[in-house]
């Protein structure tokens, strides 16, 4: 097994909503991740919303969206990406104006 962890800040502009290739599991591999924590700056409001996709579908959370102000937003989890699997994230601002948020998603890759 062999670790992967995926982290970056991500700064979004007024109404920005995109979708973002963050990994694209190996042939003959497959991903598993245990561990999502997003963390949304004091003064957010909840007004962004982020979501992990496989390829253009929600995988996670898997009702809603991640969304906080101040604290970070952190699940255990146990998703399992299967090659081709592509994992994304996608992100809506709500807000009129710029907002940040910083995404760590860990996990591990292993032949199947």
């Amino acid at each position: 097994m062999d670790p992967v962890v995926l982290i970056d800040t991500i700064v979004t502009q007024p109404g920005e909503e995109n979708t973002i290739k963050l990994y694209e599991v190996p042939r003959g591999y497959k991903l598993k991740i245990s561990r999502v924590a997003v963390y949304f700056p004091r003064g957010s409001g909840g007004k962004v919303k982020v979501a992990i996709m496989r390829g253009n579908i929600k995988a996670y959370p898997d009702n809603g969206y991640f969304s906080g102000d101040g604290y970070p937003v952190e699940s255990f989890i146990e998703k399992e990406f299967i090659d081709p699997d592509e994992i994304n994230l996608y992100y809506k601002n709500e807000d009129d104006i710029e907002q940040l948020f910083t995404y760590v998603i860990e996990g591990y890759v292993e032949k199947r």
